[in-house]
């Protein structure tokens, strides 16, 4: 009856491959080197990552992403993703990731708010969660960029030279002009949820998203701004790395916020581009986004 051997790499480096025992061949079998389960997850990220990136790229040139290939797993999570933006209702039990069924009771279930929510939907942010099974957490941060990517937005931090206006802190304090005409001192915020909104600007008033303007209109990136309504100036502790309570907020584009806060001339700024165009901006953050996950 033949026997096999396990023959480890430094033993075949000295021997070689071929043995044999009263002059019969031996068969030998190599160790196999089982593949990390983080190589695997890696492997999978990257693949999403790429694929959002070319059609980052395509829609940036003014073309219409039609991949040569079908991504399921991309498929899937971008359209639950625009599914649990546009309607309350959820299948019980789904994970909105993989589409698995678990049924009613699932306790590994859980529901995720997407960092941007509050931004891009205001008051009904918290009908968007999406339903996911634990198994699939780890791609939650993909998630997080395809709706960043349908809303055309930009977490703030994601600008390189935002860091150096915040001074370790949360937020940064600025110059906020009132409607009537006023200044008086705020700040934006630069926690994971405060995001840069690109939007068409309508009438000097109306922001518009991009998926519903004509090609032509200049799309605008836009910052929240906090304050407090009465027209009183906050208090700052500057021992302090968070944000005081402000009663009040009011979006307003990068370009008038530097007018009246010239110090902040690079703090939005990519590479050559003092307003960095949202296609640019996302490039930047999905890198970032990939060094974390």
């Amino acid at each position: 009856m033949a026997s096999e051997f396990i023959v480890s790499p430094l033993t075949e480096a000295l021997y070689g491959s071929d043995f044999e025992i009263d002059g019969k061949r031996v068969p030998i079998r190599k160790n196999v080197e089982v593949p990390d389960e983080d190589d695997s997850k890696k492997n999978v990220i990257y693949r999403l990552v790429d694929r959002l990136m070319l059609e980052n790229d395509m829609k940036r040139g003014g073309h219409v992403f039609e991949p040569e290939t079908i991504d399921e797993l991309y498929d899937t999570i971008k359209s639950n993703v625009l599914a649990c933006k546009m309607f309350t209702s959820r299948h019980i039990g789904r994970c909105y990731i993989s589409n698995k069924n678990y049924g009613e009771n699932c306790k590994e279930m859980h529901g995720h708010v997407f960092p941007g929510a509050e931004s891009a939907l205001g008051a009904r942010w918290f009908f968007s969660a999406l339903p996911y099974h634990e198994s699939s957490e780890w791609l939650l941060p993909f998630a997080d960029l395809c709706f960043n990517f349908g809303e055309y937005m930009v977490p703030v931090r994601d600008f390189p030279n935002i860091w150096k206006h915040s001074d370790g802190k949360n937020y940064i304090v600025v110059n906020v002009p009132r409607t009537k005409g006023p200044i008086q001192r705020g700040f934006i915020k630069v926690d994971k949820k405060s995001m840069v909104v690109y939007r068409a600007i309508e009438d000097g008033r109306a922001f518009i998203h991009p998926a519903y303007v004509s090609s032509d209109m200049e799309i605008q990136p836009i910052v929240k701004t906090h304050f407090m309504y009465n027209g009183s100036d906050l208090l700052f502790n500057s021992m302090d790395t968070d944000y005081p309570i402000a009663d009040c907020s009011k979006e307003i584009p990068i370009k008038e916020l530097i007018k009246i806060n010239p110090d902040l001339a690079d703090a939005f700024r990519i590479g050559d581009e003092q307003f960095a165009r949202f296609y640019d901006a996302f490039e930047v953050s999905v890198m970032n986004a990939v060094e974390w996950m």
